[in-house]
């Protein structure tokens, strides 16, 4: 499903854009943000209308569409602006584990004297 790039609400009709860069006129019930009426004809960018948009306490804007059970603003928000972070790989049962960038440094060789002066 498409994404709004003003609040992160993934469960748009269509995307904002069409790929030839035309608004779609759809009204994210999340933010309330109208794509190529807000952005073109108004002049506002994403950021302009999410700090808009969060400074109003974040509020649901639709009447009609029902937010999604559970929905919690702020961690839609968190998580639309926080990059993906790397998962770590998990090892199956069996296979042999990577050591991926390891760095393995060498402790200075020592020469050790035996008894009777020799070195080895």
């Amino acid at each position: 499903m498409p994404q709004c790039p003003v609040c992160g609400f993934a469960n748009l009709k269509e995307p904002p854009r069409a790929a030839s860069g035309g608004g779609s006129y759809e009204i994210c019930p999340c933010c309330g943000f109208q794509f190529g009426v807000d952005d073109d004809d108004r002049g506002l960018t994403d950021e302009q209308a999410r700090e808009a948009w969060v400074a109003k306490g974040m509020p649901w804007k639709s009447k009609s569409r029902k937010a999604p059970e559970g929905w919690d603003a702020a961690e839609q928000v968190q998580n639309f602006l926080q990059p993906k972070k790397k998962r770590p790989t998990v090892k199956k049962p069996g296979a042999k584990a990577k050591t991926v960038n390891a760095k393995v440094e060498k402790s200075p060789s020592r020469k050790v004297r035996k008894r009777g002066g020799s070195e080895s």
